[in-house]
């Protein structure tokens, strides 16, 4: 017998505080571990990976860097870490990381995070895409051509940097 596809009645996008920090720490375990096939990052002795408590208490703590939570029916299904873009004129934030959970993926969660965070503000944003991570940079190509940005520029690459930037400028209203 084959079970109808789950229903998926309501996203909520909320600030994360103080109250959500082990919620976003294991968030991030769970995105380290999926990332680890194209990162080759290992695990810690500790059985953890390299998210410290400290660098995951500074986006709860209501400064230029934030998180959200991403909620379907009242249950976890992701994040977004927003920062303040460093080095890469003229974005002024950047979507640092983005996860959803795969049991909530091709639903509308993530496309629901960027449409609170990125495509309502006037200000430039940083995409920064690791190079090895296929999947999420046809991802982002797939949403920049969707968007109503006036410009999406690819910034030049180094050959060191392990990330494809790219900013995204003059978000539009849909009617213009």
């Amino acid at each position: 017998m084959k079970l109808p596809p789950p229903t998926m009645n309501t996203i909520t996008i909320t600030p994360a505080g103080p109250a959500q920090h082990g919620l976003l720490f294991r968030l991030l375990q769970l995105y380290y571990f999926e990332a680890s096939h194209w990162s080759d990052e290992d695990i810690l002795p500790s059985g953890l990976y390299d998210a410290s408590e400290e660098g995951v208490r500074s986006y709860l703590l209501g400064g230029d860097d934030y998180a959200l939570l991403a909620w379907v029916d009242g249950h976890p299904a992701g994040f977004a870490l927003v920062e303040a873009a460093q080095g890469v004129p003229p974005a002024r934030y950047e979507l640092a990381d983005m996860f959803v959970l795969p049991k909530y993926r091709g639903r509308g969660v993530a496309e629901t995070l960027l449409a609170q965070t990125m495509l309502p503000s006037p200000a430039p944003w940083l995409v920064a895409v690791f190079k090895r991570d296929a999947a999420a940079l046809r991802y982002w190509q797939k949403r920049f051509a969707q968007w109503p940005a006036k410009s999406v520029q690819a910034q030049a690459d180094r050959a060191d940097s392990p990330f494809h930037l790219f900013v995204v400028s003059a978000l539009a209203p849909a009617d213009a």
